[in-house]
């Protein structure tokens, strides 16, 4: 044997085995999925009802096959079955952006689609199926007098497989109400896809309650509206469904939106890459996740590489400095929220002066306002107006009022970055001191709409 081959089936040897220990093959039963054996087979898929049926094989975990070329599939002629393409994957999904989402350092080096391809079907991961059939499964919970969503360990059960011409794993069958004739399933492997499905075939809708998200979900359609938008900054994650790390930056990146969700102008998106296919290949995506940002204003043919840590805190720090902001990890507002450097100047020497000086620093104060951006610009005034009148404590005894309500817990996200806000101003009157560095056109105008705050 030539050392070029020993070389090459010991690459594969080692990324097969070790991808195998990325992956859980167990099929764990579900309390909304019917694991059927030729026992009671027919018993539950009795032409009564229509049936979803998944028929696998616990070694032979398929997932979400690739999409190859024609051309791919005739150079390297894949040994156990004709490759086959499914809706929704597309060609722009590179094996190499598949290893990559796991942390399989025997794959990395392997380039070679006559190692990749076999391995890809020794590889195939029925596990990322298995989370979605269950989901399936619970959203039809509540219509199991209307339906069965089943699956077959046509493994164990080979009567079953032959019986029904199963030749691949998974395969999906849809048995119509009145018959026990199956149909072929050829739909996405996704949740959408298979309840667009049984609600076409049967008319059934399921009962499924979405959790909220703050991060906002862009499609081909929604995409360039957003991107364009000249008053937004978006951080955008291109993702796959399948992919290990996105899986594990999900959460992380779901919080960093909520961090932001009353920053108008800050906007954290992700898209599925692999049904948005045209944006994969737009942008050049090879792997996942990829993290893109679009800068307010910016040309939206060549967003910015974000190539920073994937902590709560690195992605807080970045968006800050690119959109003007001064969130703090866990959404709250910093101490240089709200605050204008030039006014901020107006209000020490206020503090200071005396009653003549103070008019004439309040008529500084009404013309640096003109055309200001921020609404909490004109909380400087009134904190002066205030003062003037005689309440010198007024911003001593405020922001021991402001820190009270804020300490209780019982105050709406809105409010509390309006009085953070508000808390951050008075210091200005109350120590006289001004922020280091702090830039005239800071944008604190995005914490809600004012509708949502107290009058100022």
């Amino acid at each position: 044997m030539k050392m070029g081959t020993k070389r090459t089936s010991f690459s594969f040897l080692l990324c097969a085995l070790a991808l195998l220990g990325t992956v859980s093959f167990v099929q764990c039963d579900s309390e909304h999925v019917f694991a059927l054996t030729p026992s009671d087979f027919d018993k539950h898929v009795d032409g009564s009802k229509p049936a979803l049926v998944e028929f696998y094989a616990p070694w032979f975990v398929h997932g979400f096959m690739l999409a190859f070329r024609t051309e791919m599939a005739t150079d390297f002629k894949p040994f156990l079955f004709p490759p086959q393409f499914h809706p929704g994957v597309g060609i722009a999904v590179s094996i190499m952006a598949f290893l990559n989402s796991f942390t399989v350092s025997f794959c990395l080096g392997i380039t070679d689609a006559s190692i990749l391809y076999p391995l890809f079907i020794t590889v195939n991961f029925r596990g990322a199926l298995a989370p979605i059939y269950d989901e399936l499964g619970a959203a039809f919970a509540n219509a199991k007098n209307d339906i069965v969503i089943a699956k077959v360990d046509a493994d164990a059960h080979k009567e079953l497989g032959s019986r029904f011409e199963v030749r691949g794993y998974p395969t999906i069958k849809w048995f119509p109400k009145g018959s026990k004739t199956p149909e072929d399933y050829n739909g996405g492997r996704d949740l959408d896809s298979f309840l667009k499905f049984i609600e076409e075939k049967a008319g059934i809708k399921a009962n499924i309650k979405k959790p909220q998200t703050f991060v906002q979900v862009l499609t081909s359609g929604s995409f360039d509206e957003v991107v364009k938008d000249p008053k937004k900054n978006v951080l955008v994650e291109f993702y796959a469904p399948w992919c290990g790390h996105c899986k594990n930056l999900a959460p992380i990146y779901e919080k960093v939106a909520k961090d932001f969700a009353f920053e108008p102008n800050c906007v954290v998106a992700n898209v599925d890459a692999t049904a948005a296919t045209d944006l994969g290949e737009r942008y050049n995506i090879a792997g996942y996740p990829t993290i893109k940002f679009f800068p307010a204003g910016g040309d939206p043919t060549s967003p910015e590489d974000y190539q920073g840590g994937r902590s709560e805190e690195d992605f807080v720090k970045f968006l800050n400095e690119k959109c003007g902001t001064h969130r703090t990890v866990g959404g709250g507002l910093t101490d240089l929220a709200g605050r204008i450097a030039a006014l901020d100047k107006l209000a020490a020497k206020f503090v200071a002066a005396s009653k003549e000086i103070r008019d004439s620093l309040i008529d500084q104060a009404k013309e640096a306002l003109k055309g200001h951006p921020s609404k909490f610009s004109k909380y400087y005034l009134k904190v002066m107006e205030k003062i003037a009148k005689g309440n010198e404590a007024f911003p001593g005894t405020e922001i021991a009022r402001l820190e009270k309500v804020l300490s209780t817990g019982n105050t709406d996200p809105a409010r509390i970055d309006n009085f953070s806000i508000r808390k951050n101003i008075l210091q200005a009157f109350a120590s006289g001191k001004t922020p280091a560095k702090e830039a005239e056109n800071v944008k604190i105008d995005g914490t809600s709409d004012a509708k949502d705050h107290e009058e100022l």
